[in-house]
């Protein structure tokens, strides 16, 4: 059983942003008889979860207050974090919200691309054409596909 004064030494050090175990120690008693008096009691739960909802209305008070003094003195990295978490402008962006990229902000620089086809004249006889297209073993050579194949004709006759 917990006496009134360890009750109110528990809340009051909840309050002040202790945990459970932190707290039960400062009343002294044990964190299963908190646990458990809980469970017995919807009134003292519902104090506890009150007790809570004020400590971290409390600590998140004053970080934003030392964020802000931080701000006020020029803290690059408390800036940022203000901006990115209270500006739209500023907001970080998830992987699926970002912009596609213009397709020109990756083209090949023109050094590359006149390096590239010094290589394939070099590796393909000067020809300007492309090597797949001519390759006459390809299924994609137009002169393939527009011959006639004799064997096969006389199928198609019968």
């Amino acid at each position: 059983m917990i006496k009134k004064r360890q009750k109110e030494i528990f809340l009051e050090a909840l309050e002040n942003g202790a945990n459970i175990t932190m707290a039960a120690k400062k009343a002294n008693i044990s964190r299963a008889t908190v646990y458990r008096h809980m469970q017995g009691s919807v009134r003292f739960k519902r104090k506890v979860e009150l007790a809570q909802e004020l400590s971290n209305s409390y600590i998140g008070d004053l970080a934003e207050s030392k964020l802000l003094q931080n701000v006020n003195n020029n803290h690059f990295p408390s800036i940022k974090l203000a901006l990115e978490k209270n500006h739209p402008k500023y907001k970080k962006k998830s992987f699926y919200e970002r912009p596609i990229e213009r397709e020109d902000e990756y083209s090949i620089p023109q050094e590359e691309k006149e390096e590239s086809e010094r290589f394939m004249r070099a590796m393909f006889g000067g020809s300007k054409k492309n090597p797949i297209e001519d390759n006459p073993w390809s299924h994609t050579n137009k002169n393939l596909l527009d011959q006639k194949d004799p064997d096969h004709e006389q199928e198609f006759q019968e």
